[in-house]
């Protein structure tokens, strides 16, 4: 039973997009599986889950992306809980070459255990937090770009409606789905400026969770600029309802 959790992946030759580039929103997909195999590893499995009457809701996450891995490589994901309160936690991770100090990316993910029959937070057990919580855990430094200011221009606007397969086993978008509706808005823009371009690199994301969408639920999604730096350039994606209320907002820096 480790507190910090360690799982290898193999990079797959469908997880390479349209530049023969390791798609970012993998990096999300493996940290999904490893923090469940997390939880096993913990007793916190889907069964216990359950008996405890709770669900685990993941309200944002943040992912630098410092190279992009290449077909067969072998890679390594660790995952950790940095901080804790009451309802709330910050878990990081970091993804290296297996075997090796070489680092692919790394985030962190906010976190809020949730009660079943309120769809409300609520506190853990002591005993339940003393599984994951560590003393001194090691930080990692964020750059948090969703808090920076933005533009207001809107450079694109477009209705998504979502499909079934967007969803998840708990009937809504799934996390990552939001990330490739950011990256699809964006690319059409880039594919305007630069013609010779199939699709940009994302080096950056940062997604703030507000609201769950479902099937067949329609969205508009728009698009604006978030500041630029160094061979960065930030764009904010929102993700709103008819009636205006937000689904979600997502900051992604491409590189130029």
């Amino acid at each position: 039973m480790a507190k910090i959790h360690q799982r290898n992946f193999t990079v797959r030759w469908a997880e390479l997009d349209s530049n023969e580039r390791f798609g970012p929103e993998h990096y999300l997909r493996y940290l999904i599986e490893t923090a469940y195999d997390w939880g096993d590893s913990l007793g916190l499995g889907y069964e216990a889950y359950m008996e405890l009457g709770i669900y685990w809701l993941i309200r944002e996450t943040e992912l630098i992306i410092e190279k992009f891995p290449k077909h067969n490589d072998q890679l390594t994901l660790t995952i950790w809980m940095s901080q804790w309160q009451r309802v709330r936690g910050l878990r990081n991770f970091r993804i290296t070459r297996a075997g090796t100090d070489e680092v692919f990316a790394y985030g962190a993910q906010k976190i809020v255990v949730m009660d079943v029959k309120t769809d409300r937070p609520t506190k853990l057990d002591e005993s339940v937090i003393g599984r994951f919580k560590i003393d001194d855990p090691e930080p990692i430094a964020l750059l948090d770009k969703l808090r920076a200011p933005y533009s207001e221009l809107e450079l694109a606007k477009v209705e998504r409606i979502v499909n079934w397969s967007d969803l998840d086993a708990q009937h809504h978008v799934n996390n990552v789905v939001y990330v490739n509706y950011a990256r699809d808005l964006i690319n059409e823009i880039f594919s305007e400026q630069y013609p010779d371009l199939v699709a940009a690199a994302s080096k950056y994301i940062h997604v703030e969770y507000s609201s769950p969408a479902v099937w067949r639920e329609k969205m508009l999604l728009s698009l604006r600029e978030n500041g630029e730096d160094g061979s960065l350039k930030y764009y904010r994606v929102s993700a709103k309802r008819e009636d205006g209320s937000l689904v979600m907002e997502c900051v992604l820096g491409v590189e130029r």
